[in-house]
């Protein structure tokens, strides 16, 4: 949980389900499957989650 709130603190979002998934993929150190532009946006600024973007083919 604190690392959710924090993510905030860092530029994401305030989706507080949003910041509780990255949190989630971030700790067990999970790749994260997603469509949320602002996710992928962020994941892609900061470096600090792996993705796979379903947007792509």
């Amino acid at each position: 949980m604190v690392h959710a709130v924090q993510l905030e603190d860092e530029g994401f979002h305030k989706d507080p389900m949003d910041r509780m998934i990255v949190a989630t993929a971030l700790q067990g150190g999970f790749q994260l499957a997603t469509a949320d532009d602002q996710i992928i946006s962020w994941a892609n600024h900061t470096g600090r989650l792996e993705l796979f973007d379903v947007h792509k083919d």
